[in-house]
């Protein structure tokens, strides 16, 4: 039987060693390149063309949902499992949205990181058991949330402008223009009827996708 050919893509080298060592307890995995960013990912993805991937989704430079839409729009049929801290909706929405096929949380590495790899490799989704729950609460709780509104990139910025990014740097990490992000700044707080940036981390925070202490320190900026 053909192995299943993983990439693993994450800022932290100890997640990509621990995630090495799960997928290597199985004759059916072989790991065949790493990266340590979403640039990097984009350009090993289309050298190797990997059967699964498995990507981080909050990176320095280009993020995780960047780094999937860019190499989804060179490779359509990729499958990229997304991994995060986040278990939230809006996180997974989006990320479904923009076309991963899996999501999982490292706190689930351990558990399930075998079996979503199997999944997606064969073309099915998979979601964490954690994450299918908590996606679930907050599409009954919450049906008419702002945020879904958004679209895949309006997202992004929005997560970065949240975390108390500069127009600039938001421009820079995603490769476009200054003038790009701004229009895109517009756009996000017309559709959340939001008037600042304090306003957009308010909303982050209410929806589960910023802790409040970051709040504090937004207001002592």
């Amino acid at each position: 039987m053909n192995q299943i050919t993983v990439m693993l893509v994450d800022d932290h080298m100890i997640v990509r060693s621990g995630a090495r060592r799960l997928l290597e307890m199985s004759a059916e995995f072989q790991i065949i390149a790493e990266a340590d960013s979403g640039e990097r990912a984009c350009e090993l993805h289309s050298k190797l063309n990997p059967d699964v991937t498995i990507m981080d989704i909050h990176m320095p430079g280009m993020g995780g949902i960047e780094a999937m839409i860019r190499i989804l729009t060179k490779n359509p049929n990729a499958k990229v499992i997304i991994l995060s801290m986040y278990e939230r909706g809006p996180f997974v929405s989006h990320c479904l949205k923009a076309g991963a096929k899996g999501y999982l949380t490292k706190s689930s590495l351990g558990d399930e990181l075998l079996a979503a790899a199997k999944a997606v490799a064969i073309g099915k989704n998979y979601m964490s058991s954690s994450v299918a729950q908590s996606f679930a609460i907050d599409t009954v709780t919450k049906p008419n949330n702002p945020l879904a509104d958004l679209n895949s990139k309006e997202f992004q910025i929005f997560r970065l402008i949240a975390e108390g990014k500069e127009i600039d740097e938001i421009a820079d990490s995603l490769k476009l223009s200054s003038k790009t992000i701004a229009n895109y700044q517009s756009i996000i707080k017309r559709k959340l009827d939001a008037v600042s940036s304090i306003d957009i981390l308010k909303i982050a925070i209410q929806h589960g996708l910023i802790e409040a202490s970051d709040l504090e320190k937004g207001l002592d900026a």
